[in-house]
């Protein structure tokens, strides 16, 4: 979608770079038709025209004309020429939930770096310097500090509660025998669970509006690095005393609740210290679509 005023309209060669092919004019002329700055060779046969004429007047009546504007819109929106990809829709989206504005600390932007990231690697590409984790939590963090999850042998900080990142209860729907092959053929589907708009896909009908509560999973933290530069999956351990905590998977791994998460960082709860009324950062990782 590109707005402007008449000049815009009759910039034939910044139209044609922008890939416009249809124009709706809202105006008391034509200015495709007749304007006195419009060039000889301004190419009128090369775009589509819907013109509605209104005066720049308060009490104009505009609202009758929008459904022939949508129906002029959507024509060419079904022709499929110059419409935005899904992953760049869904992009505008998460820009939407953040304000109109880029929120580093978002938390779902955050999962959009991540994702991401997890593609990158699952290419190959990725640059170890380059992965977005979240600070060490000070060593020196007092003892019960509630912000903080740690070793539970050691009690070394490993990562904070708004490093958390949480997704919808996963309900199947259907007979048991219906759950089994949903589940076996969402094992065979999950290497295929890269699509790009996957990071802003909401829950599916199958979950439930509940944050799932059974497993930890977080952001990755910067102790966690070098390990999660040098493969695409692995083991996670603890900095200072080396008792295994979980483990990391870059191409996604299902919760024992049976949601897919992507890219997973798992936190064995077992292995850590709860700290007590943490604040969790809520991000749905939804089931990517099929």
């Amino acid at each position: 979608l590109w707005l402007g005023g008449v000049y815009a309209a009759l910039n034939d060669t910044e139209l044609k770079a922008k890939g416009v092919k249809r124009i709706v004019t809202v105006c008391d002329y034509n200015p495709l038709q007749y304007d006195k700055h419009r060039s000889e060779q301004f190419p009128l046969e090369e775009f589509q025209q819907h013109y509605v004429k209104v005066l720049d007047d308060a009490d104009e009546d505009l609202l009758s004309h929008f459904n022939d504007c949508f129906t002029f819109i959507r024509e060419g929106l079904e022709t499929g020429v110059g419409v935005p990809n899904p992953g760049f829709m869904s992009q505008l989206s998460l820009f939407e939930s953040m304000g109109n504005r880029v929120d580093p600390s978002h938390p779902k932007f955050r999962q959009f770096q991540l994702y991401r990231f997890a593609q990158d690697q699952r290419r190959g590409q990725i640059e170890t310097d380059k992965i977005p984790c979240a600070a060490d939590p000070p060593v020196n963090a007092a003892d019960g500090e509630a912000a903080v999850y740690r070793c539970r042998r050691c009690r070394r900080p490993l990562f904070r509660s708004s490093g958390l990142m949480t997704h919808a209860t996963y309900q199947p729907k259907g007979s048991p025998s219906e759950q089994r092959l949903r589940c076996l053929a969402a094992a065979f589907d999950d290497a295929e669970a890269d699509g790009d708009d996957y990071w802003m896909a909401e829950a599916p009908a199958e979950a439930a509006d509940v944050d799932c509560g059974r497993e930890l999973f977080v952001e990755p933290v910067e102790w966690m690095r070098e390990d999660a530069g040098a493969a695409v999956s692995g083991k996670l351990a603890c900095p200072k005393c080396s008792a295994k905590i979980g483990s990391f998977n870059w191409a996604g791994e299902r919760c024992s609740c049976g949601q897919f998460v992507c890219p997973a960082f798992h936190i064995r709860s077992q292995a850590v210290d709860e700290p007590a009324g943490a604040a969790v950062a809520s991000v749905a990782m939804a089931e990517p679509p099929k």
